[in-house]
């Protein structure tokens, strides 16, 4: 004797319609948390690229003013020696030159944080060097951006574990999508002897 049976709810209450419309919604919620994601890294690649042209800008406008100031220096010297000028503008001079090698070092760690900051968010080693190669005017070039931004995406931990929440939901979403198919089920009995006679 073989039993093959087909079960099909005809009316739960809403039920399977609700838990449906709710394994979308957070289907729906976990790719937008993923896209959010994805601009949140783009913006702090981005920001940290531009920190560093600006650093790297003001590096070398500064070393040319230091350029400058060593030959006002070396004129300075020079008219002190020849009587015409007092020594104190050699003490103004040194100052100032001081202050621009202050303010040097201060913009060239400005641009050391900015590179380990890409290299944090990328997840691969930067160097100044490969950063200036790639620079060809005062545009950011995008092919180091779009680079620079596929390497945070690849290997951002906020944006695996976004994915992930998405990959669940969408597991959500076809576990209801099954609830609603027929259940089938096959039973096979074997009966021995006859239980209706003595």
């Amino acid at each position: 004797m073989a039993t093959i049976r087909i079960t099909q709810p005809i009316f739960n209450g809403g039920q399977f319609a609700s838990q449906m419309d709710k394994a979308k919604s957070n289907l729906t919620l976990s790719q937008a948390s993923v896209n959010e994601t994805r601009r949140q890294i783009a913006l702090r690649v981005v920001q940290a690229y531009t920190e560093w042209v600006i650093a790297y800008g003001k590096t070398q406008s500064i070393a040319k003013s230091l350029a400058v100031h060593q030959k006002l220096l070396q004129q300075a010297k020079n008219r002190i020696n020849e009587g015409v000028s007092p020594a104190s503008d050699l003490s103004l001079v040194q100052g100032r030159i001081d202050a621009t090698y202050a303010e040097l070092f201060s913009a060239k760690l400005q641009a050391d944080l900015a590179i380990q900051k890409l290299g944090e968010l990328t997840d691969s080693p930067l160097t100044s060097d490969e950063l200036k190669k790639d620079m060809s005017g005062p545009v950011i070039p995008t092919l180091m951006i779009d680079s620079l931004l596929a390497n945070a995406q690849m290997y951002s931990p906020e944006l695996q574990k976004a994915k992930a929440k998405a990959l669940i939901s969408r597991a959500n979403v076809q576990d209801k999508e099954s609830a609603l198919k027929p259940h089938i089920y096959l039973r096979a009995e074997r009966q021995y002897g006859n239980y209706f006679s003595g």
